[in-house]
């Protein structure tokens, strides 16, 4: 009965996103950014759970391309989600996970070899403030840009597929969870389910970069005369 309830509640969400006509799927527009990608973790989810139903593979074919749309076009070649905002960084990536999860788990495409995929999981890794600051370090936030303010750091999203990415990633997987050890090893339910703490840390390479979606960290040189 309970499943029964969540199936009857998740396929009248679907109905409204994906068959009332109110949302242009082959607008680029509409099907990037975080929205798009919270319907099509909820496809992918519906589909899988209730093979049975008669639009359970349409929606499956719809999370395949539209998840496969959003790592092709909403982050930049440094890995910011540019689509909304890089601030709304990690609720994508919660979605994506989810996603690729659950892909991968029953026979699809893996998607954590994906290149975009793993620059994203990065990128809050890469604006850390210099470890020589004392009024910042080790306060890790999400600058504000587009239609966001300054979030919290979302290291527990991007530690959630950090097992995934180890065996195309090594270096970059082990990174992700260093970056996770300096923000406290904050947790939720993904991850409890996702993190795997035997993945062996490494503090990154530092210095200023480039930081992606319009960004650029100051590392070098920082509180000296010649900064």
């Amino acid at each position: 009965e309970e499943k029964a309830s969540l199936k009857m509640s998740i396929s009248a969400v679907l109905a409204k996103y994906l068959d009332s006509g109110i949302c242009d799927w082959e607008d680029g527009y509409w099907s990037l950014g975080v929205t798009p990608m919270r319907i099509v973790a909820s496809s992918a989810l519906y589909a899988l759970n209730f093979p049975e139903d008669p639009n359970s593979e349409r929606y499956l074919r719809h999370s395949m391309v539209h998840l496969q749309n959003n790592l092709n076009n909403s982050i930049d070649s440094y890995g910011a989600w540019i689509t909304d905002s890089p601030g709304f960084a990690g609720y994508a990536i919660e979605y994506i996970v989810v996603t690729a999860k659950l892909l991968r788990n029953n026979g699809f495409q893996d998607h954590f070899g994906n290149p975009n995929l793993k620059n994203l999981l990065l990128y809050e890794m890469n604006l850390l403030p210099p470890q020589q600051s004392p009024l910042v370090r080790n306060v890790f936030k999400v600058p504000g840009a587009g239609r966001t303010d300054p979030g919290v750091n979302y290291g527990v999203n991007a530690a959630s597929a950090a097992a995934d990415i180890y065996p195309f990633f090594p270096d970059e997987a082990s990174n992700i969870i260093w970056y996770w050890n300096q923000c406290g090893n904050p947790s939720d339910a993904l991850g409890v389910l996702f993190i795997d703490t035997s993945i062996p840390y490494m503090m990154p390479e530092s210095g200023g970069r480039v930081a992606g979606g319009g960004m650029a960290v100051m590392r070098d040189n920082f509180t000296r005369p010649d900064e």
